[in-house]
């Protein structure tokens, strides 16, 4: 009875994985739309990269969907009226514009093509927040060398937006690359983390606003792993980056970030966009860092 039980349940299984079959799609995609990603960091060139969307069963290669030519960008400078046009990438899909991003300041970005429908976008670009200070020291913890960083920066009034970014550099191999980080200051519940516990929770990049600190003076603290080299020369070299963002900036890298979560308990995320008639983000963002 026992041999004819589980004989049993291995045909069973073998019925289920017998009655598998693929399915040919035969449905269509949806007529493609132009994509517009523009984020622009202050005082550095205006550039926007313009391409189309592909049917996600498509073969074709990136580069297939650049859009080199056919278009006409405009980009408008609502604060002073100033408009600029071009109808040519300056390489690949990428229009670079004669002119540099300022801060605090108005931008409309309006794209026509006679196969696509036209799409458009307008954003305030963000003020320019300086990190004002990083205070460092060492300590040991579970037997490796820890360091200890408290980030201080002034937080201009009205709603402000931000990225914590740590970055280490080796002087005797040249590496650069982005690292991990600890940190339990309460800005770390906006990413689902517990300020209140003894666990302090770790991230490549820590998004966050300025609604329990608008218009103050803020200091985060933060702790990572670390080494000391052979001699001062080969101590490593530690890179920290606060990145101001405006909303839709705030907006898309949470999507991509909630989107990057491994856990078959969280539903499909859909990334962030703000291009009226396609797809893409327009956004704005401004980089202040120490090297230490």
């Amino acid at each position: 009875m026992k041999t004819n039980r589980c004989f049993g349940i291995l045909l069973g299984f073998a019925f289920l994985f017998s009655c598998q079959k693929e399915l040919e799609f035969k449905g269509e995609g949806k007529d493609p739309l132009l994509v517009v990603n523009a984020i622009e960091q202050n005082d550095s060139t205006f550039k926007v990269y313009l391409e189309r969307t592909t049917f996600f069963l498509s073969n074709e290669g990136e580069e297939s969907k650049y859009i080199e030519t056919g278009a006409i960008m405009k980009v408008t400078n609502v604060s002073t009226g100033e408009v600029f046009t071009m109808n040519q990438s300056t390489y690949d899909n990428v229009y670079e514009f004669p002119f540099v991003t300022a801060p605090g300041t108005r931008y409309k970005i309006e794209v026509s093509h006679a196969e696509y429908p036209s799409v458009s976008s307008e954003i305030t670009t963000v003020p320019n927040v300086t990190l004002t200070s990083v205070d460092t020291s060492g300590f040991s913890k579970d037997g490796s060398l820890h360091k200890r960083a408290v980030l201080k920066w002034n937080d201009p009034a009205g709603e402000n937006y931000y990225m914590l970014r740590l970055f280490y550099a080796d002087p005797l191999y040249d590496y650069f690359y982005q690292m991990t980080f600890q940190s339990n200051d309460e800005v770390t519940s906006g990413q689902g983390a517990d300020p209140l516990s003894s666990d302090k929770p770790t991230f490549d990049d820590l998004l966050f606003t300025d609604e329990l600190f608008d218009g103050e003076q803020k200091q985060l603290e933060i702790e990572f792993m670390t080494y000391k080299g052979m001699t001062p020369a080969e101590d490593p070299i530690y890179t920290y980056r606060l990145i101001t963002m405006n909303k839709e900036t705030y907006l898309y890298y949470r999507s991509v970030l909630m989107g990057q979560e491994d856990s078959p308990f969280i539903e499909p995320v859909k990334v962030y966009s703000n291009i009226e008639g396609g797809f893409g983000i327009f956004g704005s963002l401004n980089n202040s860092q120490i090297v230490k």
